[in-house]
């Protein structure tokens, strides 16, 4: 029997990157595990530096298989704890507008969600808390269906 892995794989999402269609170029007619890192990224000109819950990262990600296929129904979720004007207002700025998510893991692996001809949406929302107790975030959701599942992502 052949060991695939020899050390031990850490679990857990630790970083999602939001691309917008309009930021990301060169995609290929199919997308794979092979050729996603030919594409070409724009540097954003809008950037904030915010602090996020790294225990908030999830992947609910479901397969739905049928007999023309399977269809991937991807969800990336993670709280901002860092609130204010400056932060929704970039938000607005990429909510429900066509992209793409590059999804870090701690294991060294990357993931790409979503395509050109298959994006995901992200959205916001903020949730104040009603007492001083509560807990104050933002939660941004990626969402989005794909014919193919996730491809690794390497440059």
């Amino acid at each position: 029997m052949t060991e695939i892995y020899k050390e031990e794989q850490l679990a857990g999402i630790a970083k999602i990157d939001f691309y917008l269609l309009t930021e990301v170029s060169n995609f290929p007619i199919q997308l794979s595990d092979s050729n996603a890192g030919q594409l070409v990224f724009t540097t954003s000109t809008q950037s904030l530096t915010a602090t996020v819950d790294e225990e908030s990262f999830a992947d609910d990600s479901k397969i739905k298989e049928s007999n023309s296929g399977d269809l991937y129904e991807n969800a990336l979720k993670y709280n901002i704890l860092t609130r204010g004007k400056e932060l929704e207002t970039l938000l607005d700025y990429y909510k429900n507008k066509p992209g793409i998510a590059i999804v870090s893991y701690y294991d060294g692996f990357k993931k790409l969600f979503g395509t050109d001809e298959e994006p995901l949406f992200m959205k916001f929302t903020p949730k104040n808390g009603s007492v001083i107790t509560d807990k104050a975030f933002v939660t941004v959701e990626i969402q989005g269906v794909t014919r193919n599942r996730p491809v690794y992502y390497s440059l």
